[in-house]
C-alpha cells in the first residue's frame, strides 16, 4: 500500500505539471490510445500469472519458464495487433494523429511481455517488496521523462514517451531485480496446457472486466470532443488512483493468501475470505467516500478552470469504482477454486449491465447520466457473482449490503450536503471538506484498528486458519 501510495503521489505530481504545459486535446488523444493498448492487453490476458499463482507445481522450474515463454509469445501478439489496428484507429475517431501515436504506444505491450516471470513467483510467495520498489522506480524514471519531454516538445508524444521509457526501465530491473533463475525460453507440453485451460477463461473475463471498467473512454472519444475527453479523462484520475490501490490488496495479497489457504485446508476459504473481506470493505468505502470528499477541492484550487467539471465526474465515477470493488474483491474466489468460467460469465453480465446504462444515461442526462448509468449497469455482474458464489456455499450479500448502504448515505451526505445548505460565505469544495470530516476522522481510526489488530493475530479468522 506504501509502494502503491507513492506510485500515485507520482502520478498526481506529473499531471499537475503536464496539465499547465500541455493543452485537454492531447490527453484526449493519449485517453484512446490507452484505452486501446489497454484493451489489446485484455483480449489476450491468458492468466499467466495467475496460474502462476494457484497452481500446485506453481513453483517449478519447467513451470515457470514455459509460462515466460506465453509470455513472451503474447508481448510479440500485442505489438504485431497494435499495428495493425492504428490506421484503422484513426479512421474511426476521424482524427489522423491517432495513426503515429498508436504505432509507437504499441511498443509498450512488447516491452512488457519481456518482463522477468519471477514478477509472478514472488507474488506467490507473497514476496512484494521488491516490485513494488520497481514499480515505483519505473514510474518515477517516466514522470520526469514526460514532463522533460513535454516542456521540450509541447506535445502529446511526450505523454508515448514517457510510457515506454518507464516500460524499458522496468523490464530492466525486473530481470536485475527479482530473485529466481534466469528466464529463458522453455516449452513443456503439460504446463502449457494447464496454462491455457485455466487461462481460456481468464483471457474472456479480463476483456469484459476491461470493457466494463474503461468503456466509457471509447464513447465518450466517439460521442464528444477531445477536448471534453481531456477533461473527463482528468477526472477520473481520482477513482482510478484508487482502483490500482485496492488492486494492490486483491491481487497481490489477496488471491495469493487464499490460494495458499486452499491448498492447505480447503474448508477455510469461506472463513478466510469473510475476514479478510470485512478489512478490505472498511477500507474501500473510505477510500470511495474521500474520493467523493476531496475531488472538489482539489481539481478547483490545483487546477486551472479549464479543468474544474472533472469534480463532479470523480464524484459520479465513484460510483462505478465502489460497485467493480465488491465484484473483484469476491470474485477472487471464484478463481482460487477454478471456477474461471463463472467468473468471465459475470464479468461478460457485468459488462452489458455497464453498456446498457451508459447509453441508456447518456440520452436521458448527457454526460452526468452516462457516469450514472456506468455505475449502477456494472452491478449486473456482481450480482451474478453473488449467485454463483452462493451456489458454492459462500454468502456475500448481506455484508456487502450492510457496506453499500454506509458508504451511500455517507457520499451522497458529502457531496449533496453543501447544495442543500443555505447560502454560505464559505466556498463549496472547502465546505465538502469540512462536511467530510465527521464521517472521515472516525472511519479512518476504525479502519486503522482493525488493520492493526488483524496483523497482530496474524490473520486469524472465522475460518480457523490461525496462521494467516
Amino acid at each position: 500500500m506504501g509502494g502503491q501510495l507513492a506510485i500515485n503521489t507520482i502520478q498526481l505530481g506529473s499531471n499537475l505539471v503536464l496539465t499547465r504545459i500541455l493543452v485537454p486535446e492531447a490527453f484526449g488523444l493519449m485517453a484512446i490510445v490507452n484505452f486501446v493498448c489497454d484493451g489489446l492487453q485484455q483480449i489476450s490476458s491468458i492468466g499467466i500469472q495467475p496460474a502462476v499463482i494457484r497452481s500446485p507445481g506453481g513453483d517449478e522450474p519447467r513451470f515457470v519458464q514455459t509460462a515466460w515463454t506465453l509470455q513472451v509469445l503474447r508481448g510479440l501478439l500485442l505489438f504485431v495487433l497494435g499495428l495493425c489496428v492504428a490506421y484503422p484507429l484513426a479512421l474511426f475517431y476521424e482524427e489522423p494523429r491517432l495513426t503515429w501515436l498508436m504505432l509507437a504506444a504499441s511498443l509498450g505491450p512488447l516491452l512488457l511481455g519481456l518482463q522477468s516471470i519471477h514478477w509472478a513467483t514472488t507474488a506467490r510467495a507473497l514476496q512484494l517488496e521488491r516490485p513494488m520498489a520497481i514499480q515505483v522506480g519505473a514510474r518515477l524514471f517516466a514522470a520526469v521523462t514526460t514532463i522533460a519531454f513535454a516542456a521540450a516538445l509541447q506535445s502529446v508524444w511526450a505523454l508515448v514517451i514517457g510510457v515506454i521509457a518507464g516500460n524499458v526501465v522496468r523490464v530492466a530491473l525486473s530481470h536485475t531485480v527479482l530473485p529466481g533463475d534466469r528466464c529463458r525460453l522453455q516449452w513443456d507440453p503439460d504446463s502449457a496446457r494447464e496454462i491455457l485451460r485455466f487461462g481460456k477463461w481468464i483471457l474472456v473475463s479480463t476483456f469484459l472486466g476491461f470493457v466494463a471498467i474503461r468503456l466509457d473512454v471509447a464513447l465518450i472519444g466517439r460521442l464528444l470532443p477531445l477536448e471534453i475527453v481531456g477533461v473527463y479523462s482528468i477526472g477520473v484520475l481520482a477513482p482510478n488512483i484508487i482502483r490500482p490501490l485496492a488492486a494492490i490488496g486483491i491481487q497481490r495479497v489477496l488471491m495469493p493468501a487464499l490460494a495458499e489457504v486452499h491448498r492447505q485446508e480447503a474448508s477455510a476459504l469461506d472463513g478466510a475470505l469473510r475476514t479478510s473481506r470485512r478489512l478490505l470493505l472498511a477500507a474501500g468505502s473510505l477510500l470511495v467516500v474521500s474520493c467523493v470528499a476531496v475531488a472538489p477541492a482539489f481539481f478547483t484550487f490545483l487546477y486551472d478552470a479549464r479543468y474544474h467539471d472533472a469534480a463532479w465526474i470523480a464524484q459520479l465515477a465513484a460510483i462505478g469504482l465502489w460497485l467493480g470493488f465488491l465484484q473483484d474483491t469476491s470474485g477472487r474466489a471464484l478463481l482460487v477454486l477454478g471456477h474461471s468460467r463463472a467468473w468471465a460469465t459475470s464479468e461478460g453480465l457485468r459488462t452489458l449491465g455497464t453498456l446498457g446504462g451508459a447509453l441508456a444515461g447518456f440520452a436521458l442526462g448527457d454526460l452526468p447520466g452516462l457516469l450514472v448509468g456506468l455505475g449502477l449497469g456494472s452491478g449486473a455482474g456482481y450480482l451474478a457473482l453473488c449467485h454463483f458464489l452462493a451456489r458454492l456455499g459462500i454468502r456475500i450479500l448481506p455484508l456487502d449490503l450492510l457496506y453499500t448502504a454506509v458508504t451511500a448515505l455517507a457520499a451522497c451526505a458529502i457531496g449533496l450536503g453543501p447544495r442543500l445548505l443555505p447560502a454560505l460565505a464559505v466556498p463549496e469544495p472547502l465546505l465538502v471538506l469540512a462536511l467530510s470530516l465527521v464521517y472521515l476522522i472516525p472511519c479512518t481510526i476504525f479502519t486503522a484498528r482493525r488493520v492493526l489488530m488483524a496483523s497482530r493475530d496474524g490473520g486469524a479468522g472465522e475460518g480457523g486458519c490461525s496462521d494467516g
